[in-house]
């Protein structure tokens, strides 16, 4: 049985959002960026926090779970 370590910048980073798993639009770029490229595709992202901090690994893989605000109705 082996043991294998990676450095965080070296996995592979995913977006969970809802269901869907997102994948990387930008690999080489800042959290920062990576969430604005998202925010393109789906706005909604707009309006939340990703930090680096959030970031889970699953299965050798870094994903950030963003949290949608809940939507607003009149009433």
């Amino acid at each position: 049985m082996s043991i294998v370590i990676h450095q965080a910048n070296e996995l592979e980073v995913k977006f969970k959002l809802g269901s869907a798993l997102l994948a990387d639009p930008a690999p080489m770029a800042d959290l920062a960026r990576k969430v604005e490229m998202l925010a393109r595709s789906f706005p909604q992202v707009r309006f939340t926090n990703v930090f680096e901090a959030d970031a889970v690994i699953e299965n050798g893989v870094k994903i950030y779970n963003i949290i949608l605000p809940p939507p607003k109705v009149n009433g």
